[in-house]
């Protein structure tokens, strides 16, 4: 082995140690001229710097993406606190660049030959974003927009200027306004809109059911009418010992029954009826098809109705009892069934 640290091969010639550089083993045994050309050497050299700055590079690069990930961790941490409150730089540029656009393009819109005006269908957009914009930029855009309100240029239209000056009062209130309160009312008033929207459906929804209802109510009045008067009228003055059965219980409860009798009454008759019977009227003991049967006489009365309260009072005694009947189930008894009942 060689003191200086090389090793000998089978030849007898000495390797040239590991820590050497390259431009060292280019050297012979007696160190003097080099063992290749120069501009092997500065090759070498060249690359050995590109491959340091490489891997300079890709260190820089990875303490970069690291800081990158730490970074986006952060933000969606700082979301969750805040929520649509936070907003991060480039989502600031985006919100900029965007109402940039869309304020271009709205008054591209107004130009002569611009097609259809696209306020409509913009401004809201454009309101939105202001509202989402730093508060450095909403002070800038103040000053544009009172700028063309102030500035006489010929070329600025009175519709630019028109927009300018609605876009200058709400610049100006929101001046006044830190961006995340901005943004906090915004989220409220969108949240109340949605809600609002919400409950217009159910209440469109909930009336339409009603009315269906109030239809199949009133189909179930009519059949009932149609079914109890015929009987009513055929025991009306009858005396209920000269019947039998179903009929001599029907005819007992005609005469016992202010409220049964007016189903066959005429309107003058029924105009007849004076406050103190009214009084003493009611919806207890009559069965669900009498209490419809009377709805539905009541109900064609137009004329009693408009002059009588007490009339008035018993139809809504009468349809609050209807509310509570189903619209389905079997139709009215016949006639002839109709009259079983508690005398």
């Amino acid at each position: 082995a060689d003191p200086a640290g090389g090793d000998a091969d089978a030849g007898g010639s000495l390797r040239t140690p590991r820590s050497a550089s390259f431009h060292e083993a280019a050297k012979g045994l007696d160190g003097a001229s080099p063992a290749v050309p120069d501009a092997m050497v500065a090759e070498y050299e060249r690359v050995k710097r590109e491959l340091e700055q490489m891997r300079e590079m890709k260190a820089k690069y990875e303490e970069l993406r690291s800081n990158h990930e730490k970074l986006k961790v952060e933000n969606e941490e700082v979301r969750k606190i805040v929520g649509d409150m936070y907003v991060s730089v480039d989502e600031d540029k985006e919100i900029t660049d965007k109402y940039k656009a869309t304020y271009k393009e709205i008054v591209d819109s107004l130009a002569p030959g611009g097609g259809p005006p696209k306020t409509g269908e913009l401004m809201p957009k454009l309101y939105d974003l202001m509202v989402r914009m730093n508060d450095e930029d909403i002070r800038k855009e103040y000053m544009v927009q009172m700028e063309i309100i102030l500035n006489d240029d010929p070329s600025v239209s009175e519709r630019v200027k028109g927009i300018a000056e609605g876009m200058s009062i709400k610049l100006g209130e929101m001046m006044d306004t830190p961006r995340h309160q901005r943004i906090a009312k915004l989220a409220k008033e969108e949240e109340d809109r949605k809600q609002a929207q919400r409950q217009q459906q159910q209440n469109q929804a909930d009336a339409a059911k009603s009315k269906e209802r109030e239809a199949a109510q009133r189909k179930r009045n009519g059949q009932a009418y149609d079914a109890l008067e015929p009987a009513i009228r055929q025991v009306l003055g009858v005396k209920p010992l000269s019947l039998f059965g179903d009929e001599r219980q029907l005819a007992q409860r005609v005469q016992n029954r202010l409220e049964l009798r007016m189903v066959v009454m005429s309107a003058p008759e029924l105009k007849m009826i004076g406050p103190g019977q009214y009084k003493s009227m009611g919806t207890g003991g009559l069965k669900p098809d009498e209490v419809r049967a009377l709805t539905h006489k009541l109900e064609q009365q137009k004329d009693l109705l408009n002059t009588s309260a007490d009339a008035q009072r018993l139809l809504a005694m009468l349809k609050r009892k209807i509310a509570a009947l189903p619209t389905d189930g079997a139709p009215p008894p016949s006639p002839g069934g109709a009259a079983a009942g508690r005398g």
